[in-house]
């Protein structure tokens, strides 16, 4: 688990309790995703939050981001160019409703409709926009949430309860997986951080089995299970913890921030190759290559790598050679890992692989 990883646990444990009101229950037939079928009905408030004016922000970088005008009005009706979409992408529609709750402070959700070309640079763009290089913070608390061609930003204070509410109206209305607080995990989750730091794999499995009633069904802790099942080479652990985490989300029960979604894939495929069920791991890890744009460039070469040695391994050459290719675009430190991987030793034995694995030469 990388720091990212890291802080995604204290983010998501960090918070103030839910509302009664949240109480998990059968969710509801999903409502096809519309801004307009989206967009809070007064009457679907709960007595404890209601509307409120203006926009109030917990940092201004929402409300500015939809303030700004769409550029192509600025151009006179002009296409806008492809490069300046890429650094600031605009939607197609937003809207933006704003709440309270009697124990919070007032914050809105901002909504944004894009075009299918255009939804992953929103995606690129906007964490760094709200978060800067050091990732959310209490004073940029902002919850990013990217599901189809839609895009919610909430900015309330971390763990308010209107923002509960809602993400727990998105999850059994629209069957958007919007991640779940979970402060009441916040003593097993100091354990678990503290175990991983410690690089004590038994310590991490030891916490989980011995809370196994709340760990069941916490995503991020079958998650964690996974990694601790990784650090000590136990690949059936690590496979029970990854695949729990998986099962966890897609039935929103407790869905996974992205980029955990995309490293449970990538431990899950790498479980399934060290105990060589190599068909399930080149489907595992194709589908975690696909989410790379959501775990980072350098993360994606992971995923490329280790399918890479799946492929190698099945004797697939060309499937095997294209995702080494990726592997190194994104890392060039896969080229020297690559040139004494046992996975890859038949695959060394080709010309085409044999050129690409050359110490490149030195830039001018």
């Amino acid at each position: 688990m990388n720091c990212t990883a890291t802080l995604a646990l204290l983010a998501i444990l960090a918070a103030a309790a839910p509302l009664a009101a949240q109480a998990p229950g059968k969710s509801e037939e999903p409502v096809p995703l519309t801004i307009d079928a989206i967009l809070v009905k007064a009457a679907e408030l709960p007595t404890s939050i209601k509307f409120v004016e203006g926009m109030p922000c917990a940092s201004r970088q929402p409300r500015s981001y939809f303030e700004t005008p769409d550029p192509e009005k600025l151009m006179g009706g002009q296409s806008m160019p492809a490069i300046l979409k890429s650094i600031f992408p605009i939607p197609k529609r937003k809207k933006c409703q704003s709440f309270a709750a009697e124990k919070g402070a007032a914050g809105s959700v901002f909504l944004f409709e894009y075009a299918e070309a255009d939804i992953d640079n929103a995606r690129a763009f906007l964490p760094a926009y709200l978060w800067g290089d050091r990732g959310r913070s209490r004073e940029h608390p902002e919850e990013l949430i990217v599901h189809g061609d839609l895009v919610w930003i909430l900015s309330f204070p971390r763990g308010d309860p209107a923002a509960e509410w809602y993400k727990e109206r998105l999850r059994k209305k629209f069957r958007v997986p919007a991640v779940r607080k979970r402060p009441e995990l916040l003593a097993i989750g100091n354990q678990l951080v503290a175990a991983y730091n410690a690089e004590d794999a038994d310590k991490g499995i030891q916490v989980i089995q011995e809370n196994a009633k709340d760990t069941q069904g916490w995503g991020l802790g079958q998650y964690l299970l996974g990694e601790f099942g990784t650090m000590k080479g136990d690949w059936q652990t690590a496979e029970r913890g990854y695949r729990r985490a998986l099962e966890l989300h897609r039935s929103l029960e407790d869905p996974l921030e992205e980029n955990i979604f995309w490293a449970t894939h990538d431990g899950l495929g790498m479980a399934l190759l060290f105990q060589r069920r190599l068909n399930e791991a080149v489907t595992v890890l194709a589908r975690a290559r696909e989410l790379a744009p959501i775990g980072g460039l350098r993360e994606g070469a992971k995923s490329a790598y280790n399918l890479a040695c799946a492929y190698a391994l099945l004797k697939r050459w060309p499937d095997a050679f294209a995702a080494l290719k990726d592997a190194i675009a994104g890392n060039p430190e896969y080229r020297a890992h690559a040139r004494t991987d046992a996975d890859l030793v038949e695959a060394r034995k080709r010309k085409e692989f044999q050129e690409l694995l050359k110490q490149p030469p030195e830039p001018k």
